[in-house]
Order: C-alpha cells, then sequence, then structure tokens
C-alpha cells in the first residue's frame, strides 16, 4: 500500500499540475480572449468603417455628379463660343470677300484710267511724231525748192554772162571787122539746172 500511496501522491501531484496547467492555459485563453475585439466590437468597427466608406463613395458620386456637371457647362459653353465663333469668323470672311472686291474693281479702275492715260500719251506722241515727219519733209521740199531756185538763179545768171559775153564778142569783133555784120546762128538755150547742148 505504501506504493499506492506514492503513485496515488504522485497521481495526485500530476493531477494538480495539470490542473494548475489548465488553470494557466484557461488564464492565458481568457486574456487573449480579453485582449481580441468582441463582437460588439467588431460589429461597432464595421459600422463605423461602412460609414466612412459610404461618406467617401458619397463624396466620390458627388464630385462624379459635379464634374458631370462642370463639364456638361463647358461642353455647352463650347458650343455656344463655337457658333458665336463660326458667325463671327462667317462676318469675317463676308466683309473680306467685299472688301477684296471692291480693292479688285478700283484696282480695274485704276488699270483702265492708267490705259486710257498710256493711249493718249501714245496718241500724243504718233501726233508729235506726225507733225515732225510733215516738218522734216516740209524743210526737205524747202531745201530741194530752194535748190532748185538757185540752180535756176545760177542758170539764168549764166545765161545773162553768156548773153554779155556773146554781145561784147560780137561787139568786139564787129568792131575789128568793119561795118560787116556776122552771120550768128540763133542759140536754143535752156533754162533749168542743166544746159540743154546746141544742135
Amino acid at each position: 500500500m505504501a506504493e499506492e500511496t506514492t503513485e496515488y501522491l504522485h497521481l495526485k501531484e500530476r493531477m494538480a499540475d495539470q490542473a494548475s496547467a489548465y488553470g494557466e492555459a484557461i488564464r492565458l485563453l481568457q486574456a487573449r480572449i480579453d485582449r481580441q475585439p468582441q463582437p460588439e466590437m467588431v460589429m461597432a468597427a464595421v459600422q463605423a468603417l461602412s460609414a466612412v466608406s459610404d461618406e467617401r463613395f458619397i463624396g466620390i458620386a458627388l464630385r462624379f455628379t459635379e464634374n458631370k456637371t462642370a463639364v456638361d457647362a463647358a461642353l455647352s459653353a463650347a458650343k455656344e463660343s463655337n457658333e458665336k465663333q463660326n458667325i463671327s469668323n462667317t462676318l469675317a470672311i463676308s466683309k473680306s470677300e467685299a472688301a477684296m472686291t471692291e480693292r479688285v474693281k478700283q484696282m480695274e479702275s485704276t488699270a483702265a484710267a492708267n490705259t486710257k492715260a498710256q493711249e493718249d500719251r501714245m496718241n500724243d506722241l504718233k501726233e508729235r511724231i506726225t507733225i515732225m515727219e510733215s516738218l522734216t519733209r516740209g524743210q526737205l521740199m524747202n531745201k530741194t525748192d530752194n535748190r532748185s531756185e538757185t540752180m535756176v538763179m545760177v542758170s539764168v545768171m549764166g545765161l545773162i554772162v553768156a548773153v554779155i559775153v556773146m554781145g561784147v564778142s560780137i561787139v568786139t569783133f564787129w568792131v575789128k571787122s568793119g561795118d560787116q555784120p556776122i552771120p550768128v546762128a540763133p542759140a536754143v538755150v535752156q533754162v533749168g539746172p542743166a544746159p540743154v547742148p546746141l544742135r
């Protein structure tokens, strides 16, 4: 029995150690459980997190809505601006076309006036050239007439000198020969630029 009592004590000691170890494990497990969040706390944290997420999603949705509104407003303003710009461009193009048409008409008028002035100058030059040619011809004809008159005068003077010389010769011959006249054949003389020989 002594052996039984020792075993019994040993067993009792072991059971006490195990009970103590179980107690320590329960205490550690309880401490761990105490440190871990309780379902109510987890639910409260989840709800708080859900509320924050909902607020963020609502903010994001609100931003998307505001951005869409802003983009729509910007697109509408751009469309209106483009329409106004197109109208302004159309008016500017119309004014430019009208101004260009007017300028072309002015250039045509100026070109026509310049052409008319050039034609007038050309006609004036033609008239002056005609007058100059007429004067030149007149001067040439006058020179020719003057030469002809000079030639006639020289011929007449030559004839007069010839008649005088002949008359002097006849008189001198008559005086030397006495009172007898010498028969002289009549000479034919042409008055003009060149003397005609006797036949």
